[in-house]
């Protein structure tokens, strides 16, 4: 949902237009992510600092709040407008923070299409081992001839060390 205020604010005729519910919108981001972080802090304690996620969004709530002061406290100037262009790219990590529900959903449809494949080629495999056992059995049917039934097993055999 963050993304869309984002964006936005790098269209011209909205970041004027709308600039009030921007910033707005931005605080209220911002009191969302803190809200979040200090529930996870209150749930988890100390082993909330070691989780790499939980430090990207300290990461992410550190640089909104500079943003925030930047926007706050300076008056319009060029110095300002590339210190908040600046924070404004790097707050489009806030998008990255979807990777956190993503990465696992996809790290599971890839084991599990590596199990199909690997399914699959132990089918195969079996199929082969299975088929040249019934050959075996079956030569002496398929040949009345034992010249012949030999020279079919020494075939058989070559190809099952092969």
């Amino acid at each position: 949902l963050n993304i869309f205020p984002i964006i936005l604010e790098y269209i011209p005729e909205m970041n004027v237009q709308h600039a009030l519910e921007l910033r707005l919108t931005n605080y209220v981001f911002f009191i969302v992510y803190v809200t979040e972080a200090v529930m996870k802090v209150i749930a988890v304690r100390k082993a909330y600092i070691f989780d790499h996620w939980n430090q990207f969004d300290l990461f992410i709530i550190t640089l909104a709040a500079a943003d925030l002061i930047i926007d706050h406290l300076f008056e319009r100037s060029e110095h300002k407008v590339r210190a908040v262009r600046v924070f404004r790219l790097i707050r489009l990590a806030r998008v990255l923070r979807l990777l956190k529900i993503m990465l696992p959903t996809f790290i599971h449809l890839l084991n599990k299409q590596i199990n199909k494949q690997l399914c699959f080629g132990y089918d195969i495999g079996k199929g082969y081992v299975v088929g040249e056992e019934d050959v075996n059995n079956l030569i002496d049917h398929i040949s009345d001839q034992r010249v012949i039934s030999e020279q079919l097993r020494s075939i058989v055999e070559r190809n099952h060390q092969d």
